[in-house]
């Protein structure tokens, strides 16, 4: 193994625990990335200079068919959340990207399976990979849940359709299709839940329930996202400082005492 194996296996890295890519999209990643693929090249004529045995040079046409397939993500992503999974055919993507039926039945089986790739792909676009390397660098807290608020609060409009369809998918009738949308919703929330557990541990903030947590921040930043699309006085910067505020703070003042109804009751019966 040389330098350029090891660049590639902390690529590999970064993308299975940064961004918790499940391993057939870091193929496609990495099969797309130009550095990978010329390093890869670079690395079978350095090998074959020296007469030492190489693996074989990059095949282009797998190259090709992991742009291909990102491609029809890509577009299919943005069909489910203008049009929602009726509305969305298989027709408008191969029409768009001016490709073969016979094309896209290579990389997809139906419309069912295109729309639980995008469902994986979703906790990826939610927060932009560009912004993780920040979000994570970065050492205040606080500072963390405003870079990455922000980041989700600029990208919603873009997903907020298909993350509807997700969360309807998780209470559907189809079994396999609800347990894949729940995975969604969970690898969502996700790096809320180790960020919270990391402050915690700091002694940042004090315990508590994670998933709770976490379900309620989501639950915070997508109401205000709505807020956003259809206000369009509402700032985004001055909302996130309310977001962190509140979420950090709290509506008890400091110095007042924590009142008797601040307790909730249990009600008696099935909540319907």
């Amino acid at each position: 193994y040389d330098d350029s194996h090891l660049k590639t296996l902390k690529k590999i890295r970064a993308l299975r625990t940064g961004e918790n890519l499940p391993l057939l999209d870091i193929k496609d990643r990495l099969q797309s990335d130009p550095e990978i693929v010329n390093q890869a090249g670079a690395t079978n004529t350095t090998q074959a200079e020296q007469g030492l045995p190489g693996v074989p040079p990059p095949d282009r046409g797998i190259v090709q068919e992991g742009q291909t397939r990102t491609k029809i993500l890509e577009l299919a992503t943005q069909l489910f959340s203008r049009k929602g999974y009726e509305g969305a055919r298989i027709s408008d993507i191969t029409d768009t990207l001016d490709m073969a039926k016979g094309s896209f039945y290579l990389h997809f089986k139906d419309k069912r399976e295109l729309f639980i790739a995008c469902m994986e792909r979703l906790p990826h676009l939610i927060v932009p990979e560009r912004m993780w390397e920040d979000i994570a660098r970065e050492g205040d807290y606080t500072v963390r849940q405003v870079k990455r608020t922000v980041a989700f609060l600029k990208a919603f409009p873009s997903h907020a359709g298909i993350l509807n369809l997700v969360k309807m998918a998780a209470m559907g009738e189809d079994p396999g299709l609800a347990q894949k949308a729940k995975e969604a919703i969970a690898s969502i929330v996700e790096p809320i839940m180790r960020d919270f557990r990391r402050a915690v541990t700091d002694g940042i903030v004090r315990d508590m329930d994670e998933e709770f947590f976490a379900y309620a921040v989501l639950g915070i930043a997508e109401n205000v996202a709505y807020k956003l699309m259809t206000d369009t006085g509402c700032d985004l910067y001055r909302s996130v400082e309310k977001c962190v505020d509140l979420i950090s703070r709290g509506l008890i003042p400091e110095t007042g005492a924590r009142p008797e109804a601040a307790v909730a009751r249990r009600p008696s019966g099935k909540i319907t």
